[in-house]
C-alpha cells in the first residue's frame, strides 16, 4: 500500500511525460491511499492539458470518467478536526503551498490508520538546491 499524490495518478489517466513510469509502478503497487482533495487536483491539472492543447475534449471526458473509476476505487484520507490548525503550522515552519501541506497531512494519516510500511509515491520538482539547473528540476522524482 502506498500514499500516491496526484502528481503520480494524473499520469495514470492522461498521457503526459511520466505515464509509463506511472503505469510501472501501479502495476507494481496497485493499493492506492490518497489525500481527500486528489481528485479536485487531478481535474485541475486536466483541465489545464485541455486548455493548453494537450488535451482534446473527448480525451479530457475519457480522463474524467476513469478519474472517477480509480476515486471509487482508492483509500481516501479524510480531513480530521487539527487538520487546519496542522496545515498553518506546516506553511509556517517550510516553504509549502496550502494544498501540499494537506497532502502532507493527508499521507501522515495514511501511515497512522494503515498498516506499518505505508510508502509515499511522488513525481515532484525538486528545488533544494537552487544551482540546478532548470531542466534538472523538472525530472520526476518518487519517493
Amino acid at each position: 500500500m502506498r500514499f500516491w499524490s496526484s502528481s503520480v495518478i494524473l499520469p495514470l489517466i492522461a498521457e503526459v511525460h511520466t505515464s509509463d513510469h506511472a503505469r510501472r509502478y501501479y502495476e507494481a503497487n496497485p493499493e492506492l491511499v490518497v489525500w481527500w482533495g486528489a481528485s479536485v487536483e487531478c481535474a485541475s491539472a486536466l483541465a489545464r492539458l485541455e486548455r493548453d492543447g494537450a488535451l482534446e475534449p473527448p480525451d479530457l471526458t475519457q480522463a474524467l470518467r476513469q478519474l472517477q473509476a480509480r476515486k471509487s476505487a482508492w483509500n481516501e484520507i479524510q480531513p480530521l478536526g487539527t487538520v487546519c490548525a496542522a496545515a498553518q503550522r506546516l506553511l509556517r515552519l517550510h516553504t509549502l503551498r496550502a494544498a501540499d501541506a494537506f497532502q502532507l497531512l493527508g499521507s501522515r494519516a495514511g501511515c497512522r490508520l494503515s498498516a506499518p510500511g505505508l510508502g509515499i509515491c511522488l513525481f515532484g520538482y525538486p528545488t533544494r538546491r537552487r544551482s540546478e539547473t532548470r531542466e534538472a528540476r523538472k525530472r520526476p522524482q518518487a519517493f
